[in-house]
């Protein structure tokens, strides 16, 4: 993140004569890698104790990382850990391949 950010200031600089001071592209390197950190968390599976309800989450995505597809289930029941996200990788192979997207799975 941080070549990219000196990267991106350099052609800023270059082509639109604008140049970002360090401190200034060092605190945006650090945003930009917690922002790209904060969405490569996928969290599959979620108890809610109150309601008696598992939810279930999935993103889908081909070997280069491109997004294909997301979805989210609600069970009734409380399940164990292994339970929900084995109940999320089954959603998401399930909705995979109904949406004609089998060679990624």
């Amino acid at each position: 993140m941080v070549f990219w950010v000196l990267w991106n200031n350099r052609n800023n600089c270059v082509w639109n004569g604008e140049k970002e001071a360090g401190r200034s592209v060092g605190i945006k390197a650090s945003v930009l890698w917690n922002e790209w950190h904060e969405v490569q968390l996928i969290r599959t599976s979620t108890f809610h104790k109150e309601e008696m309800k598992t939810s279930a989450g999935c993103c889908v995505r081909d070997h280069t990382g491109q997004f294909i597809m997301a979805g989210t289930s609600w069970n009734q029941g409380r399940c164990s850990i292994i339970e929900g996200e084995a109940i999320a990788l089954l959603g998401a192979m399930t909705e995979a391949a109904r949406g004609h997207h089998s060679r990624h799975i």
